[in-house]
C-alpha cells in the first residue's frame, strides 16, 4: 500500500479555490502593465486570499457550482484586470501619492514603460551599433514585448529622400525585425 495519502474531492476543490485565483489574479495584473515575472507561492496565495475575502461578501448568497466558478475564475480575472487598468492609467500612483506614499513605478524597465504607452503610431529612428539608422513607424502591428530580450519589429519601414529629407514609406516592405544586440538608441517622434 502506498504511503501517499489519497486526496479527496473536497481537498482538491479547497486547494484549487485557494491557489488558482492567485494565478489568474497575477496573470491579469500583467495584462495592461507589465511587471517582472515572479510567481512566489506566498504572493499567489495572498492574491487568492484577497480575492476570496472580497468574494465572500459579494457571493455569500450564491451557493454551489456557480459561486465556485465566480470566485475561482471570473472574479480574480476581473479584479486583476481592473487593478491593472488603474495602474496603467496612473490612478493607483496618484492615490498613493495623495496620501504621501511614493510607490515605485509599476513597469520594471524603461523599455516596458516606453512601449507600453503607445496606443497609436510613433515614428522612430533606430540607431544601430554599426552607426547606420533605420527609419520606421511603431504602430499597432509592431512588436516589442519582452524586456529581457529587447528586439523589435517595426511594421512600416521608411527611406529618407536625400533632396527633401522627407520620410518615404517603402511600400513593398512588410516591416523590419531588429535584433536587440544591434540596437544602440531609439528616438521617438509624433
Amino acid at each position: 500500500m502506498s504511503d501517499f495519502p489519497m486526496l479527496s474531492n473536497e481537498m482538491i476543490v479547497r486547494v484549487t479555490a485557494l491557489l488558482v485565483p492567485g494565478y489568474i489574479f497575477n496573470y491579469s495584473l500583467n495584462l495592461f502593465s507589465p511587471r517582472k515575472e515572479s510567481n512566489p507561492p506566498l504572493k499567489l496565495l495572498a492574491l487568492g486570499l484577497i480575492n476570496y475575502s472580497i468574494c465572500y461578501f459579494l457571493f455569500e448568497e450564491i451557493k454551489g457550482t456557480v459561486s465556485f466558478l465566480l470566485q475561482v475564475f471570473l472574479s480574480p480575472l476581473l479584479l486583476g484586470s481592473i487593478w491593472s487598468i488603474f495602474t496603467h492609467l496612473g490612478l493607483v500612483k496618484k492615490i498613493l501619492n495623495g496620501i504621501s506614499l511614493n510607490p515605485r513605478h509599476s513597469c520594471p524597465t524603461s523599455w516596458d514603460y516606453v512601449f507600453n504607452k503607445f496606443h497609436s503610431g510613433a515614428r522612430v529612428i533606430i540607431k544601430l551599433r554599426n552607426g547606420s539608422n533605420i527609419y520606421g513607424e511603431f504602430s499597432s502591428n509592431s512588436f516589442s514585448a519582452d524586456s529581457n530580450f529587447k528586439d523589435i519589429y517595426i511594421e512600416k519601414f521608411f527611406k529618407i529622400c536625400e533632396e527633401t529629407h522627407e520620410w518615404q514609406e517603402v511600400l513593398t516592405n512588410k516591416g523590419i525585425y531588429i535584433n536587440d544586440g544591434e540596437i544602440s538608441t531609439i528616438e521617438f517622434f509624433d
